[in-house]
């Protein structure tokens, strides 16, 4: 993705990477991002079923260099490390960041006052969101600054489950996903030790309460 704005219509989700830093993480979780999630030019499911996940590009050039990247000899965390150096507009992450923490949704208010300069993150919406200030729930906000980077395929394989058939409205397609996110297993090791938290911690959801979460 290159433009704010410029997501293209109809898929069932949207969901966006989102690294502040070129830092190690940031080049294993674009490494992950690539590995695990496959072009969308070769998803065979329909679009409204399909989970588009974003990655912000500087420009068209690039974008054109980042395809030959994918199809040469590269090993995957060599690319994830060119892409943190050369392709990734951090710039485009920050905004998406402001978006969500401008007026933000009672439940992710702890985190837009917390230390947001470490990630990564991923954000999933129903509609494109790149553009929307400030961003009006339902929607999900993954924090893996506590994640080893071990971890990261994890949370990744989950978003390339189809959206399911009977998941009409945003709330629903939503609650679906952080459902499965909320399945993930993780071990005492594949946290940023000495931090030991709860998936529940990482997975917030912007969608008031939902009806199976009430007492």
């Amino acid at each position: 993705m290159k433009d704010i704005g410029r997501e293209e219509p109809g898929y069932g989700l949207y969901s966006y990477a989102t690294v502040i830093n070129n830092d190690n993480r940031s080049k294993m979780f674009l490494a992950r991002v690539f590995s695990g999630i496959p072009s969308v030019k070769y998803t065979a499911a329909q679009r409204s079923q399909t989970n588009i996940f974003y990655v912000p590009l500087k420009n068209y050039k690039e974008e054109i260099e980042t395809e030959e990247i994918l199809s040469s000899d590269f090993q995957t965390d060599e690319i994830g490390g060119y892409y943190a150096r050369n392709l990734y507009d951090y710039k485009f992450a920050r905004t998406l960041l402001n978006h969500l923490c401008e007026s933000p949704a009672k439940e992710i208010e702890g985190v837009c006052e917390a230390d947001l300069s470490r990630g990564p993150y991923i954000f999933a919406y129903a509609k494109p969101a790149s553009k929307v200030t400030p961003v009006p729930p339902p929607f999900l906000f993954i924090d893996l600054s506590d994640v080893h980077e071990r971890a990261f395929p994890e949370f990744i394989a989950a978003f390339r489950a189809q959206v399911k058939r009977e998941d009409i409205s945003d709330r629903a397609k939503i609650d679906t996903l952080r459902l499965r996110l909320l399945s993930i297993a993780l071990t005492g090791a594949d946290w940023v030790a000495p931090v030991q938290k709860a998936i529940a911690d990482v997975v917030h959801s912007a969608s008031g309460q939902f009806e199976k979460d009430k007492k």
